[in-house]
């Protein structure tokens, strides 16, 4: 999706896209194996390494996107972040589209984040990211 087109005075302007892509993809203990366990199964089978913070895991990847483990089970499925320009016209964009969001929520030292109300087609949560 490329930002809509806008008129500066007698020139049209396309905007940066606004949807740039996965962030990062959130997997969740589901009681049989820990955080760490998930962590270190990637980091050993891909050769990536782990980096451990208070509530999550982060396995980075050598090109934009990471996988994030977190430490306790929030929902069942994952969760896909979608990195975005510019978050207020992508919550606009979606909202115009009937995508129902719930309240943003302002990470400090990230950014902002927001989750639609509804999951994916397989009941995936899926939240978009804009970071400073």
């Amino acid at each position: 999706m490329v930002a809509p087109i806008r008129e500066r005075g007698d020139k049209v302007v396309r905007s940066n896209p606004l949807f740039l892509g996965v962030d990062h993809i959130g997997l969740y203990s589901n009681g049989k194996v820990t955080g760490k366990e998930i962590a270190d199964w990637y980091a050993k089978t891909f050769g990536l390494e782990v980096s451990e913070e208070p509530k999550a895991f982060h396995i980075p990847s050598r090109r934009p996107g990471e996988i994030e483990v977190l430490k306790e089970q929030v929902y069942e499925k994952c969760h896909i972040a979608i990195r975005v320009s510019n978050f207020d016209e992508a919550c606009r964009y979606l909202e115009e589209k009937g995508v129902e969001l719930e309240e943003p929520i302002i990470v400090n030292g990230v950014g902002k984040v927001v989750y639609l109300k509804n999951p994916d087609p397989t009941g995936n949560r899926v939240h978009l990211i804009f970071r400073y």
